[in-house]
């Protein structure tokens, strides 16, 4: 076959893509079509979860020989790195003897769904058409689903004596537009969430006619009857609980906001959160307990029992966050609940009775004037207050823990000052090129989530990281340091500091990089689309403060500085340099600061995105002319 016999093939045609779902394991099978090298990425898949142990398949030539496969360790591994910023990395396996022209097939079992949350949610096609998607789902499979096939696309339903089948035919690529939303698209997708519906209507609500009262009597209903027994039963305590809440309550700040804040960072520093368990901690671990050893006496005692967990000094992430909404009540605080659905899965609708439909809760503490500050005690790194991007700007459900009565709720939209990342750079030149170091911090968001990422490494190898990343960056210069501070200590921001070296020719006209291995505030793509129909979506509002300075070499002088200075809806970007003289010595000193404090915006907003975009990288790029004195 060759690629013009597919109409509009972008270098593969994906021939199909099976999802076979039982009650304990996702069966899928999978053949694609390579047409040309540019469709071989269509053979890259997801890491396996668990080990794949029943995995079979082959690759196959126009000549008719093929090469098989029946074990992961016959495919490549790896890593690509998708951020500049530490926030995400993406590993693929690749099958063996993939090139532009053959077809690769395989069938392989995945345990448990891959339920890593409350759901499995895949979207079905992608980067390639798709001709064939199926959904097979077993009828003993005792879980709520649903398969939405989309808009414009062709689907069947064919039920079977122990199964129901699901195809959906000619699914067109995706236009994956950056800073999208894709939850936000009718995009063919399939949602299996990992228990069924908890509560039906009960008979005042199904009796109740407008929508809103009739949501606000379900959702109030599901906190009195599903969750106020979850958080206020008989916890057990005892002397060792005791003596660990007279350390924590000791000398706590009187405001609530305050105290919560307090609170919360005590009770990470004495218990630690397995789910979130350091590479140090890890290592201890070995030879004596492992995460199953942990799990196991956990179980046993009863996951009430917070004398265990004092005792122990661990717990899961769900036991932190039992501890801390017990410890707040303790403290004269009556907290809020908030139950959240990340907007990449899921859009959340209050007037959509499903309870199915929220994955997470947070903790609120509110302060007469100061609103709800929020608190996620199972995210062990993350400072007090912080929101996780996934969660803000989304509808929620609202519980006042009073009188357990619920009420639709937006979480807040952070601002951008409350995601900072600091840069000061000291540049030297000579005459063969330009040696630099530079020191950054950071606050918020930048912070948790590279906290995120490094947190299984050790030292050398958070350093490594470091040096992969801004280095797949930037291409002109050499690092020769990078060192990573604070990774693992919550009382301190995390920082890094680096040194490297970029050559250049200093005959002539000299062009002078005040910002090298800055980091991009926002992941900006090489190309925009030339048009756009859907909304866009900001990952969450950030401030950029990068201070650059070098001395004037001899024989030079400077060229006119002219500023940059540019603003719209999507935010501002502000580059100034000025020529300084102190005790007969000359300096450049250059300030960048970029504001990100646009969020969701209607398409109607493209062209102003793609200017920001476009300022900014002009602001990250631009250097300083120095001219040779005559």
């Amino acid at each position: 076959m060759k690629e013009g016999a597919v109409a509009g093939a972008p270098g593969a045609i994906v021939l199909e893509d099976k999802y076979g779902i039982e009650r304990s394991k996702l069966i899928r099978t999978y053949r694609v079509r390579i047409l040309a090298d540019r469709g071989r990425e269509a053979a890259s898949l997801p890491l396996f979860m668990g080990d794949a142990p029943k995995i079979k398949g082959r690759t196959c030539y126009p000549d008719g020989k093929s090469i098989g496969f029946d074990s992961l360790k016959d495919f490549q591994v790896k890593s690509k790195i998708e951020t500049t910023r530490w926030e995400a990395k993406r590993t693929v396996v690749i099958p063996p003897g993939i090139n532009g022209d053959c077809v690769f097939e395989a069938r392989w079992e995945e345990p448990e769904l891959g339920f890593l949350t409350s759901r499995f949610i895949q979207y079905l096609g992608g980067k390639f058409p798709v001709r064939r998607a199926v959904i097979e789902i077993a009828k003993d499979v005792r879980r709520s689903y649903l398969v939405m096939p989309g808009k414009g696309v062709r689907s069947n339903v064919i039920d079977a004596p122990k199964l129901r089948q699901f195809v959906l035919l000619d699914l067109p690529p995706e236009q994956n537009d950056p800073f999208g939303l894709k939850t936000a698209l009718d995009l063919p997708r399939i949602v299996v969430f990992d228990r069924q519906v908890a509560r039906s209507l009960m008979k005042g609500a199904a009796q109740e006619q407008d929508p809103r009262v009739r949501a606000n009597l379900f959702w109030s209903e599901h906190a009195t009857e599903d969750l106020r027994p979850v958080f206020e039963r008989r916890w057990h305590t005892g002397d060792v609980y005791n003596t660990l809440r007279e350390a924590l309550f000791k000398d706590l700040p009187a405001t609530p906001h305050a105290r919560a804040s307090a609170l919360l960072m005590r009770l990470n520093g004495r218990i630690r959160n397995l789910d979130q368990s350091t590479f140090a901690e890890v290592a201890a671990d070995k030879g004596i307990h492992n995460y199953s050893d942990w799990l196991d006496y956990w179980n046993i005692r009863k996951p009430w029992n917070l004398n265990v967990i004092a005792e122990l000094g661990v717990t899961t992430r769900f036991g932190m966050r039992s501890m801390y909404y017990y410890l707040l009540r303790e403290a004269g605080i009556r907290p809020f609940l908030c139950l959240v659905a990340d907007r990449n899965l899921l859009l959340f609708d209050y007037n959509i009775l499903d309870t199915n439909q929220y994955s997470h809760y947070l903790i609120g503490v509110e302060e007469p004037g100061k609103g709800i500050l929020w608190l996620d005690p199972t995210l062990r790194f993350a400072s007090p207050g912080l929101i996780p991007p996934e969660y803000q700007g989304t509808s929620a459900v609202l519980i006042d823990t009073g009188t357990w009565k619920a009420s639709p709720y937006t979480l807040p939209v952070q601002s951008a000052l409350a995601n900072q990342r600091l840069f000061q750079y000291q540049v030297s030149l000579d005459e063969e090129g330009e040696s630099f170091s530079a020191t950054a911090e950071f606050s918020g968001l930048p912070d948790y989530l590279a906290r995120n990422r490094l947190r299984a490494l050790d030292g050398p190898g958070q350093n490594r990281l470091l040096k992969e990343d801004l280095e797949h960056a930037t291409k002109y210069l050499a690092l020769t340091k990078t060192e990573v501070l604070h990774a693992q200590d919550p009382y301190h921001n995390l920082s890094w500091r680096v040194e490297g070296r970029c050559e250049s020719d200093s005959t002539g006209e000299r062009e002078v990089h005040p910002f090298p291995v800055l980091p991009e505030p926002l992941e900006i793509p090489d190309a925009f689309p030339g048009s756009r129909s859907e909304p866009i979506l900001l990952p969450y509002r950030s401030t950029l403060l990068a201070v650059s300075r070098f001395r004037m070499p001899p024989g030079y002088r400077c060229a006119p500085l002219s500023p940059l200075t540019r603003q719209n809806r999507f935010g501002s970007v502000n580059w100034l340099a000025a020529l300084e003289t102190q005790d007969g010595v000359s300096s450049v000193r250059v300030v960048l600061r970029v504001d990100v404090t646009g969020f969701f915006e209607k398409a109607d907003a493209y062209d102003e995105l793609r200017a920001f975009c476009g300022w900014i990288r002009e602001s990250l790029g631009k250097t300083i002319r120095l001219e040779q004195a005559r």
